[in-house]
């Protein structure tokens, strides 16, 4: 396992040239097999896990340029900027002028 400095490092140049990772190039990356070594590696930096392919991908936070809905897709992978599909959908309805009760 990378040292949380190095940890940090490898990371970001990996993120900053592929945009997205699953868990096993996380794994390399880290040189690490625990999964929750991953995530308390990724966790202060900030990340995302997709919406789309079952969470399989994961991406920093400071990377996406979301849409007006707050949806990010690379390479048919999407991403949330509220985190999962279900929270994307309900701001999405609530902030909508349609998704709104009418007036009387």
């Amino acid at each position: 396992m990378l040292s949380l400095s190095e940890s940090k490092k490898a990371i970001r140049k990996y993120f900053c040239k592929n945009f997205i990772a699953n868990i096993n190039q996380l794994y390399h990356i880290l040189q690490t097999t625990s999964r929750m070594s991953v995530f308390r590696r990724l966790k202060p930096i900030g990340y995302l896990t997709s919406f789309t392919d079952a969470g399989r991908y994961y991406t920093l936070a400071s990377l996406p340029t979301f849409d007006s809905t707050g949806i990010w897709f690379y390479k048919g992978v999407g991403f949330s900027k509220f985190g999962t599909l279900k929270a994307t959908n309900v701001q999405i309805v609530h902030f909508s002028d349609s998704g709104m009760t009418p007036a009387r």
